[in-house]
């Protein structure tokens, strides 16, 4: 386990050398017809990533579905991460050119240089904190352990958050990874988590109960985005991102589907190997959108600069791409 770094030492060459904690990503090959019945023009994708849970579900509905191909779209080759620290890490280093993942981890490489521009949402929510049985108030924490994701990511800053709303200072915080927060709690050896979904459903699932969601302290918290390194993002050649943004756009239609909701919940069962019956419970905390509120981003920019994780004065405008420039297929 890669060591835990504070605020102060949360620099770029720490982040470009550690990936989930040093969890190893999961690297999968597509194969694509070579025709596709898209009358499109193919173009390539280059090498993208994607987390490992519910967050990503319209990309995973889109690949299952076989939607990028109907847009005329070869994607060959995506990894898979635990967590959207993962995914950032592979993004900072130039290992991929997009990406699936939480806001909260593009925010801190672009604060590190990294240039990014995000071109769409996927969802708003999608976090919370679980604990053991016998605490049912959250001042009830109070003298407690909590585990908890490292720095600046959203976990950590819905933890920041609770602590701040109700007061909580006496909380012994423990960092590890969502996998080993589950083994922690099943152990007794900690008392609440702050997870991203889907380990918040599988944790509930196994008896622990949830505490607090992010709607519960923190409304309209924007979950993940759409994310393209600045040197392949070109307003002159943009038909690919255009392509990418209706595929994204298809997904959380399909994703909001009331009559597909069983079907989508088995669906990332399959792909996430856990009940479809846990995976529709997951799914049912997120609000999946793809329109992202400058405003909301902003908020969440100003508050992890308050905490010390990012630098003073970044804008969200800065980021953001006009979603104009992305509708309509040329």
């Amino acid at each position: 386990m890669v060591r835990n770094l504070s605020k102060s030492t949360l620099t770029r060459r720490h982040f470009l050398k550690c990936s989930a904690y040093g969890g190893a990503s999961l690297l999968v090959g597509i194969r694509c017809p070579n025709a596709f019945g898209s009358s499109l023009k193919r173009i390539k994708v280059p090498r993208f990533a994607v987390e490992q849970n519910t967050h990503a579900a319209c990309f995973f509905l889109a690949k299952e579905k076989g939607w990028f191909e109907e847009e005329g779209m070869e994607m060959t080759y995506f990894e898979s991460h635990q967590t959207g620290w993962g995914v950032a890490a592979a993004l900072a280093r130039d290992d991929i050119k997009g990406a699936y993942l939480c806001l909260a981890p593009s925010l801190l490489i672009y604060n590190m240089g990294i240039p990014i521009k995000i071109l769409t949402a996927t969802h708003l929510h999608g976090y919370g904190i679980v604990v053991n049985p016998k605490i049912r108030q959250p001042d009830e924490l109070r003298g407690k352990k909590v585990a908890c994701m490292r720095e600046g990511l959203p976990p950590d800053l819905l933890f920041h958050r609770m602590k701040e709303t109700f007061g909580l200072k006496e909380i012994t915080l423990q960092r590890m990874e969502p996998s080993k927060q589950l083994m922690a709690l099943i152990s007794g050896s900690i008392d609440g988590a702050c997870l991203p979904e889907h380990y918040v459903s599988i944790a509930e699932s196994k008896g622990f109960p949830v505490l607090l969601k992010s709607q519960d302290i923190w409304p309209g918290m924007p979950g993940s985005v759409l994310a393209v390194r600045s040197d392949w993002f070109k307003l002159d050649d943009i038909e690919i991102f255009r392509r990418l943004y209706k595929i994204t756009q298809r997904g959380t239609q399909a994703l909001n589907d009331k009559r597909r909701k069983n079907e989508n919940a088995e669906m990332m069962g399959r792909i996430l190997e856990i009940p479809a019956q846990v995976a529709s419970r997951s799914m049912e905390r997120l609000e999946y959108r793809n329109d992202l509120e400058v405003a909301a981003v902003q908020k969440m920019i100003d508050y992890m600069a308050n905490l010390g994780y990012l630098k003073k004065g970044l804008r969200a405008e800065d980021l953001l791409i006009d979603p104009s420039n992305l509708r309509g297929v040329q």
